[in-house]
């Protein structure tokens, strides 16, 4: 996928986003907001009072989206991107 540099803008409320994050649910967009946050499985799951296994299946889900492989890449991509 491009860089921030391409592809189309987005507005979402009046702050531009990258497309890719169009692409998540939003508990997916959720899920991530926290692992930028720096939160763990295990609080993310308490936070949003579901189970760790399911944080870990919408992980998964957002690897494929965008394209990584784990969460040090998710975080890596987030932030080049400015999502």
């Amino acid at each position: 996928m491009g860089d921030s540099s391409t592809g189309t803008r987005v507005f979402v409320n009046s702050h531009e986003v990258h497309e890719d994050w169009l692409k998540l649910t939003p508990r997916q967009q959720e899920i991530l907001t926290n692992v930028v946050r720096g939160l763990s499985n295990r609080e993310i799951a308490s936070a949003i009072h579901v189970t760790e296994q399911t944080v870990k299946d919408h992980l998964h889900n957002i690897y494929a989206k965008l394209g990584v492989k784990n969460r040090t890449q998710l975080v890596t991509r987030i932030f080049r991107l400015q999502i």
